[in-house]
């Protein structure tokens, strides 16, 4: 059965290929990388300087940390752009 953290995976073929499958597809998960989510927040007046000019800084960020990082568009609230944060997500 489906589920919101698992899906359905079939294997077919005869005992000794699915039996191998299996051992493989369990070798594949217990040898995933666990990934961590950080949000962190950053001043509106650091979003352009973070993000660089056509998100060269964002690139070059996440090319040396081998990982993903978003900044939120809609962080800004109204008000004064040195009080209000974009939130990252990495």
């Amino acid at each position: 059965m489906t589920t919101a953290t698992h899906r359905v995976l079939e294997i077919r073929g005869n005992a000794d290929d699915v039996n191998l499958a299996q051992i493989l597809i369990d070798q594949t998960i217990a040898n995933q990388p666990k990934v961590e989510k950080v949000e962190i927040n950053i001043p509106n007046s650091a979003t352009g300087r973070v993000i660089g000019m056509g998100g060269e800084n964002l690139r070059v960020m996440q090319t040396s940390s081998k990982c993903r990082i978003h900044v939120d568009r809609d962080g800004a609230d109204a008000g004064d752009k040195n009080e209000a944060s974009a939130p990252i997500r990495m």
